[in-house]
């Protein structure tokens, strides 16, 4: 009974970290959202979500935090990828945002599970705050546990993610009969605009 109270600890605090910062409206988030009103690929997109989120955590508790650290012109070159990225990004949904438009909910620039997997790839992969999460932040504060404890403390921080993005996914189905509605969608997009570039602006700076 010892051994599992004590893993108690870390996981619950991997749980509460993961959460937290996960939470927080960003590239991913915001696609997820999008695809889930429209009801499209959305359950897939946030297992691919959760997939990238697992190999990421783990791999920055265990393995890639201590690379990066040795290899600090990575962090660059990743950190202008990602501005470059989210700017195009963040102009297409601001552009999308000013323009009327017949609402077809069946209808997507995502039409195929290909390019779903491709886009959440992008804005997990180009993203740099993703590695600051994963990789740093989390890693930082389960670095306080013995090497057992870091295993815990990286399963409460996937567990976290993954009841966040398939709450989403459920919770895109009641917001979609709003969103049948031009002017909501465009506030959507304009919304979507603002936190990519808002995202690369604080890279940036």
């Amino acid at each position: 009974m010892i051994p599992l109270v004590l893993h108690i600890e870390p996981l619950a605090k991997g749980f509460i970290t993961g959460g937290g910062l996960i939470m927080a409206i960003g590239a991913q988030n915001a696609f997820l959202i999008s695809q889930s009103i429209r009801r499209q690929y959305h359950f897939f997109i946030a297992t691919a979500c959760i997939l990238l989120d697992i190999v990421l955590i783990f791999s920055g508790m265990f393995v890639i935090s201590q690379a990066l650290n040795n290899n600090p012109q990575w962090i660059v070159i990743m950190k202008w990828t990602g501005v470059i990225f989210l700017t195009a990004y963040g102009i297409f949904s601001l552009h999308s945002a000013f323009k009327k438009k017949i609402i077809d909910l069946e209808k997507s620039f995502i039409d195929s599970r290909k390019k779903a997997f491709l886009m959440t790839l992008a804005l997990t992969l180009l993203n740099p705050h993703a590695y600051l999460d994963t990789m740093v932040l989390m890693s930082g504060v389960g670095a306080q546990y013995e090497p057992e404890g870091h295993f815990y403390f990286s399963v409460g921080a996937c567990v976290a993610g993954g009841i966040w993005f398939y709450t989403i996914c459920f919770a895109g189905g009641y917001l979609q009969p709003y969103f049948k509605n031009s002017f909501i969608w465009q506030v959507l997009d304009f919304i979507t605009g603002l936190i990519m570039l808002g995202i690369a602006l604080t890279l940036v700076f």
